[in-house]
């Protein structure tokens, strides 16, 4: 654990300007851009301005922790040496990027979701209710995150791999691997692990609903499901890391 927190702390260092920077943003566009536009557009009511500028910042926050992640990835990759002689392991450096990345987004998504308590007109809710939904929204944000970083780091894998035989090609075989796999993708084939399933009908009363008469449903836990796709999702992190270490040593 020192390991690993010694390494976050050294992506801290490289990156706390562009940090700081990003929750300053935050705060400009979730606080004050949406007063700054109702002052020359008065005719558009406060709310309709807030709700599209949240749900942007939001989608802009977990972006930039994705494309963060594989800047640095990629600014450590073309340091060759940096790989040969490092004392830790290429899976703990890849993983220290990782982690810092997603308590960085997790950090600004805080930021962002006050934004929520300040909805009135479309959200009916207590503060609690209000702070559970701003959860629920971290989490659904963090599997995003784990998903599409876990599956772009393989497909970076073998675009390197591939780069030397067939040049810049590459970057569109491992274009058309990503689309083709959330086409081919089919949750219903994966229905026999649904198996210790927890069920979540309460936490939805605990959430908030919304004056257009949506309400949030939240989905049922399986705990084979949950185990066997944190094992799936690991062990495609660890080989994707070995894979790119074997490729740039090589």
């Amino acid at each position: 654990m020192k390991k690993v927190f010694g390494l976050i702390m050294k992506e801290h260092i490289q990156y706390k300007k562009t940090i700081g920077v990003l929750f300053l943003s935050t705060i400009f566009m979730i606080g004050v851009l949406p007063y700054a536009i109702h002052y020359y557009r008065d005719v558009i009511p406060l709310s309709s301005i807030r709700t599209p500028l949240l749900f942007l910042g939001i989608s802009l926050i977990v972006l930039n922790a994705i494309s963060s992640f594989f800047i640095s990835l990629n600014r450590a990759i073309k340091m060759k040496m940096l790989w040969l002689h490092h004392p830790n392991s290429i899976v703990l450096l890849v993983f220290a990027k990782f982690i810092y990345q997603m308590v960085a987004m997790h950090l600004l998504l805080a930021v962002a979701l006050i934004g929520l308590y300040f909805l009135p007109e479309v959200i009916i809710g207590t503060a609690g209710q209000i702070f559970m939904l701003s959860l629920y929204v971290q989490i659904i944000c963090n599997v995003i995150y784990i998903l599409f970083t876990v599956l772009l780091l393989v497909l970076l894998a073998i675009t390197l791999q591939l780069k030397p035989y067939i040049g810049k090609f590459s970057y569109v075989v491992s274009t058309l691997l990503f689309v083709g796999f959330f086409l081919s993708a089919d949750p219903f084939t994966l229905q026999f692990l649904e198996i210790g399933r927890i069920p979540t009908e309460k936490i939805s009363t605990y959430l908030p609903t919304f004056t257009n008469g949506l309400t949030i449903t939240a989905m049922d836990v399986y705990v084979v499901y949950e185990l066997i796709s944190f094992i799936f999702y690991a062990a495609l992190f660890i080989v994707a890391c070995k894979w790119i270490e074997r490729v740039i040593t090589r």
